[in-house]
């Protein structure tokens, strides 16, 4: 039988091993910037798009309001200040005075809004309509393929006519949205069916 002596003499010392100091955060991110720095400009991207979707620099990134028009500033080029020197234009104005970064900022809120609503509800309906046509297969896979085709034959023309007709009228924005998943949930379903 060893004893403990014996047991800790061949490991050395008896006392605990010290934990090695963890570094701060901001000496983490600037390693893994130094290391990958495609994957941190395409995460500092991502977060940036997603701020923009949910609104969250609303009062950051919208300088003024989109809507107001100020007459002085009408058609002024970009970086120049307003008439009375009150307002920085970044983009410039139209020909109504209103700001052209401010309207650019918001309609791209609701476009990426759009773009990042539609992907990740089709991801989930498709991939889980493909997880559960493949697993069971026979008649359920047939039964949704030939659905998949019925969609497909949809024209995206009266698609993009649709989304136009309702940007005069917000609240058909659920539907065009609902109709976009429901046309773009079978690319999921055919990449997991078929890869």
């Amino acid at each position: 039988m060893v004893s403990t002596a014996e047991t800790a003499a061949d490991f050395g010392s008896t006392a605990p091993a010290q934990l090695a100091p963890q570094r701060p955060l901001h000496q983490k991110a600037l390693r893994f910037a130094r290391r990958r720095p495609l994957g941190a400009v395409s995460g500092i991207l991502s977060i940036l798009v997603l701020l923009i979707a949910i609104g969250a620099w609303q009062g950051i990134l919208v300088p003024h309001d989109p809507i107001t028009t100020h007459g002085a500033d009408r058609l002024l080029p970009f970086g120049t200040t307003s008439a009375d020197g009150e307002r920085y234009y970044i983009l410039g104005t139209d020909d109504l005075g209103r700001d052209m970064f401010s309207r650019l900022a918001v309609g791209a809120k609701i476009s990426i809004f759009f773009g990042l609503g539609v992907s990740l509800i089709a991801v989930g309906i498709g991939g889980f309509i493909g997880l559960i046509a493949t697993y069971l297969g026979g008649l359920v896979d047939l039964v949704v393929q030939r659905i998949v085709d019925a969609v497909q034959v949809v024209p995206l023309l009266v698609l993009a006519i649709a989304i136009v007709y309702s940007s005069t009228m917000p609240l058909l924005y659920p539907a065009c949205l609902m109709y976009l998943v429901f046309t773009y949930w079978y690319c999921k379903f055919m990449l997991l069916k078929y890869c």
